[in-house]
């Protein structure tokens, strides 16, 4: 049996996307997390993924209620 693994995402940088094609930069938090399992559907092959959006904000918009939200879905 494949192993069970649940992605707690809170969005930031791995799940941004640029903006615009004439523009630099991006925005944090453009895909979920479901996007980003299906991004990469070899990872079935592997173990059982799941996800969970607890937020969906770029890291320098982290603050104490999303860490304790993190942490207690994480318990």
């Amino acid at each position: 049996a494949k192993p069970k693994i649940l992605i707690l995402a809170t969005g930031g940088t791995i799940a941004g996307a640029q903006t615009s094609s004439s523009e630099a930069g991006y925005k944090a938090g453009s895909f979920s997390i479901q996007d980003l399992i299906k991004a990469v559907p070899e990872l079935r092959n592997l173990a059982d993924l799941s996800g969970e959006q607890v937020a969906n904000i770029g890291s320098q918009t982290m603050n104490h209620e999303v860490w304790l939200k993190l942490a207690q879905r994480a318990n």
